[in-house]
């Protein structure tokens, strides 16, 4: 068959066997993964199938993104002895040519040839039928490539949307999202609708990242949502362990998939995710297919070798960031790919390498150890579509929601990279004395308000108010620097149509930090708390002052093009040298 489309637009609908499955009319399944002593998981399937329990081994899907997949199962029972299915995308012109083939081994005489003809056409009819969709959706016509059937809704559970929708959309956190919200959660298929991530609806719907976020939360708070933690597989990115508080996630896990151990990162792995509420939706358990190239859509080539086995693919990666690792435990390498001459890979005495280069397009794979392997090379940016912890807990929304959701009694994690704002009022007791108490409360309590919306609007947090002092949390410098930009800014508007001014001492710096819990909050501690608070004091007032390695982001250089900078160093109480910062002079 041939379609009018790239083959990188057809490959993530076709490809997507947890669909195609289930368009088939296939069971769910359940699967059992069980560490061999080689290392390797043996993965057994069960499912219910015309009133029979089939069992099969899930062997692991060899693919290059984009050109193909190949499958085999090996059933343990049944009429059956072994099913191969295959998909392969050829450029064609202006479009693509598909062949997707099914091959069926029986173990019974009679009833295996009658079992295998029925399910190599109803392959055959499900495929045409995926064929179709695709067509439809990538010209247009219709929203998804699979039309599959009704979601199971509870009793009552419209009704119950619709009074929550209502109540939304007279909230803060509305943004015109919550009815798109509610027809979503009603009509997606249980792959979309059951497993929510806001960035990926961000970008579905064009909206912005945070505005997706806030509806989600908020929808937690009325009961249209319920939020999960879960703690990710740092390999496959699946989640072991989950929970609805963060104070029960517990700190290590175990994937039986890769057959490693992994601890619990704050940057990376502890995503916040989103489901139905289970009186509005019913979510099944179990999977169409757990193996599928969709289910890990970062893993770009993924080939199983024979021990000695050297395969030559071909396989147009485009320049990133790319790892090689083993499916199950094993070593793993980071490399970069700049577009050009692509490194042949290889594993040998339990180590993976790259060697001289090969002609761009061209994959060389080798196995050089004594045992069968699954190489995998996968894009390092799989956390793109990830909440992450840390990202979640800077945006004042989650804060101000959820202000109980806090670590494990005793426990804390480790951050990378957190940015944080000191601001402190100058001046306050003197305007006290000289407008008033009243008026002088109203002052300070009106930029409390002005801080918050403005490091709200940026996708940060405040942590605590300390007196007329504040602390603010940010996931990414550059949102920092633009919020502190801002705040002086609208002081400075504000100073100019009043008698009274206001005029806050800022400092921001960045890096590592511990995330612990403090008066039943989340909040940070280490010497990148303790440098920013120490670089606030630096400020005269009006002004804005920066360390020295914040301002060496290169997504801060140019926010700060164009101010007036002047570098200065000085030495800090707890610091053994002096230290170099940057004071942004606002004018006027």
């Amino acid at each position: 068959m041939w379609l009018p489309h790239a083959p990188g637009e057809v490959w993530p609908i076709l490809s997507d066997t947890k669909r195609f499955n289930e368009l088939s009319g296939l069971p769910r399944y359940q699967l059992e993964e069980t560490a061999q002593a080689d290392g390797s998981v043996l993965r057994i399937a069960r499912a219910r199938v015309a009133n029979y329990n089939v069992a099969w081994e899930e062997l692991p899907v060899d693919w290059v993104a984009g050109e193909y997949f190949f499958q085999r199962r090996l059933f343990l029972n049944g009429p059956l002895r072994h099913m191969d299915a295959s998909l392969t995308l050829t450029p064609e012109g202006a479009g693509t040519r598909m062949v997707y083939e099914i091959a069926i081994a029986s173990r019974r005489p009679l009833i295996g040839p009658y079992v295998a003809g029925r399910l190599i056409n109803g392959a055959g009819r499900t495929f045409a039928l995926a064929v179709r969709g695709a067509d439809e959706c990538l010209s247009g016509a219709r929203p998804s490539a699979y039309e599959l059937g009704p979601p199971v809704i509870q009793p009552g559970g419209v009704s119950r949307l619709r009074e929550i929708i209502s109540y939304l959309q007279a909230g803060p956190y509305d943004h015109g999202l919550s009815r798109g919200l509610g027809e979503f959660l009603i009509s997606q298929p249980d792959a979309d609708a059951c497993l929510i991530r806001p960035k990926t609806l961000a970008r579905q719907w064009g909206v912005d990242t945070r505005h997706a976020i806030e509806i989600c939360l908020a929808a937690v708070r009325s009961g249209l949502l319920r939020l999960t933690w879960d703690l990710l597989c740092p390999r496959c990115r699946g989640a072991k362990l989950s929970t609805e508080r963060l104070d029960t996630l517990q700190s290590q896990a175990h994937c039986a998939s890769c057959n490693v151990d992994y601890d619990a990162d704050f940057n990376r792995n502890v995503e916040l995710v989103f489901h139905p509420a289970a009186a509005i939706r019913v979510c099944p358990e179990g999977e169409y297919c757990m193996s599928g190239p969709q289910t890990t859509p970062h893993v770009l080539v993924q080939q199983s070798l024979a021990a000695g086995e050297c395969r030559k693919i071909t396989a147009a990666l485009p320049p990133g960031n790319y790892r090689l690792r083993t499916l199950a435990r094993g070593p793993e390498l980071d490399f970069s790919y700049d577009g050009g001459e692509f490194p042949p890979l290889s594993f040998m005495g339990g180590a993976v390498s790259i060697c001289a280069g090969e002609t761009p397009g061209r994959l060389v794979l080798t196995n050089a150890g004594t045992l069968p392997i699954c190489l995998v090379i996968e894009s390092r940016e799989w956390i793109r579509d990830a909440l992450t912890a840390h990202q979640v807990t800077t945006l004042h929304t989650f804060r101000h929601l959820f202000p109980d959701h806090v670590l494990i009694a005793g426990g804390e994690m480790s951050i990378d990279s957190v940015t944080l704002m000191f601001t402190d009022l100058q001046g306050s007791t003197a305007l006290y004395r000289e407008i008033g108490d009243g008026p002088a409360y109203q002052k300070v309590r009106e930029h409390f308000d002005i801080l918050t919306d403005i490091v709200r609007a940026h996708d940060g947090a405040l942590v605590k108010t300390i007196g007329d002092a504040v602390m603010a949390a940010f996931c990414r410098p550059q949102q920092a620097v633009l919020a502190a930009l801002a705040i002086q800014k609208k002081l400075s508007q504000i100073n100019s149509s009043n008698a009274a001014e206001l005029s806050i001492k800022m400092g921001l710096h960045y890096g590592r930090c511990i995330v612990v819990n403090l008066n039943d909050r989340l909040d940070y501690f280490g010497t990148t708390v303790n440098l920013a608070a120490r670089l606030q004091a630096q400020s005269r007032g009006g002004d804005i002052i920066l360390s020295e390695e914040l301002c060496r982001d290169p997504l801060v250089g140019p926010i700060l093009e164009g101010c007036h900078l002047t570098s200065e160093a000085t030495s800090l109480k707890g610091f053994e040298r002096p230290i170099d910062y940057r004071r942004v002079q606002l004018a006027g």
